[in-house]
């Protein structure tokens, strides 16, 4: 049994379910146009640059998350680099590639329904992830789990190693991954040119 598998369906199903989920929020953005909660067209220009801005942050932070792991994962506790801030860097980095599609559709409820659907799918898996690891690694998890944030980082804990051993092909295949969120760039656009015409 993969260690995913173990860890919970949401963990094990999570790729379906996230397109699942973007397909139902596209899919009411696309059918809904409140007026109440839309911007002009400065302030949508800026919310586009912001959440360019945010899904950078979010691949770059899942890549360098990769690699604090250093092709350790499921074998040591790592408590270096960004898992010395907080427990799940990898979906505090999601977290920005979830708040980049919002800024990008620039729509008040559908910001909220993305931040929520991210509440919603990863506090799950984290405290699946935690339970998993607890079982795993004993009073050693439970010590880091004491001494680092879940989702929110604290700064002040950072420490680095002075060497990091890198599984290239993980960190390609986390920077591949996490590069597909900038698809909603010109699928919000296409998106956007179809409402215009259809709706």
């Amino acid at each position: 049994m993969t260690a995913r598998k173990e860890q919970g369906w949401i963990n094990y199903n999570r790729k379906p379910i996230f397109f699942a989920f973007t397909v139902g929020i596209l899919a009411y953005w696309f059918l809904t146009n409140p007026a109440f909660i839309t911007f002009d067209s400065t302030t949508l220009l800026i919310l586009r640059d912001l959440g360019i801005f945010a899904l950078v942050i979010g691949v770059v932070g899942r890549v360098f998350s990769t690699m604090s792991i250093g092709g350790k994962k499921n074998e040591t506790v790592v408590k270096t680099e960004m898992y010395s801030i907080v427990r799940h860097p990898l979906y505090f980095s999601s977290m920005f590639l979830f708040i980049g599609a919002g800024l990008l559709i620039g729509r008040i409820d559908v910001f909220v329904l993305l931040m929520a659907s991210f509440y919603f799918l990863f506090y799950s898996m984290m405290i699946n992830e935690e339970k998993f690891l607890l079982k795993m690694f004993g009073k050693e998890y439970e010590k880091y789990m004491k001494e680092t944030p879940r989702l929110l980082p604290k700064l002040s804990k950072f420490k680095c190693r002075e060497y990091i051993e890198v599984k290239t092909d993980r960190v390609i295949k986390t920077f591949m991954d996490g590069s597909l969120a900038f698809l909603i760039i010109p699928l919000i656009d296409i998106l956007n040119y179809l409402k215009t015409i259809l709706l």
